[in-house]
Parts: C-alpha cells; structure tokens; sequence
C-alpha cells in the first residue's frame, strides 16, 4: 500500500472499530493511500514516513513511529484474512499456515 493516493490495487472496505465503514478507494475507483486512511482515522500526525529506517533495522518498540505500523495495528487490519485463505474457506476447506522458516513442522517435509 502506497503512501499517498493513486494506484489500481483493490482493498476491501473496512469496519472501523466505531462501526463505520471506511471506503478504501476514492471516486475514480484508484486505491487510498495510507495518509489518508489514517487521517479519515485521525491517526495521522506530521512528519510520519511510511516506513522508519530505524525500526526497519531492528524490530519496532514504538506503536506511533510509522504509518504501516500504526495501520497494521488497527483492529480490522488485524483481523483481515489473506485473500487466498477468504476464497478456500468460503468453498467449505480450512487454511493451516506453516511457521515461516520451519520447514521441519511441515508433514510433508517427513516423506
């Protein structure tokens, strides 16, 4: 998701936590950017970058230092499913995801 507007990718509109519904695409159908979801949120604050150098170095110990953390903290970003997990469970089959990196913990790695 890019900073600011534009861009053909689809999202799904979200439930915010007040029960509203945010649209995540503006009139002529191009993507929000993540600027202004979080404003439409009232998260945004000046100077935020969408990724911080610091915290991309080391794992991140502040929830407000950028924008992808501070959207990937919101209660719908949690809860979303992947896409591809949404389409097997609406056909009747379950998703188990393996640990990534633990190829070990992967029956089929047995045979």
């Amino acid at each position: 998701m890019n900073l600011y507007s534009g861009g053909k990718r689809k999202f799904k509109n979200r439930i915010k936590s007040n029960e509203e519904i945010q649209s995540m695409h503006l009139s002529d159908e191009c993507s929000k950017g993540i600027k202004l979801i979080l404003e439409e949120r009232g998260l945004w604050k000046n100077g935020l970058k969408r990724i911080c150098s610091k915290c991309k170095a080391h794992s991140s110990t502040k929830d407000d230092c950028y924008t992808i953390r501070i959207l990937s903290l919101q209660p719908d970003f949690v809860t979303q499913k992947l896409l591809i997990q949404e389409i097997i469970e609406s056909q009747g089959h379950k998703v188990i995801f393996y640990s990534k990196f633990h190829c070990e913990l992967n029956f089929i790695e047995q045979f």
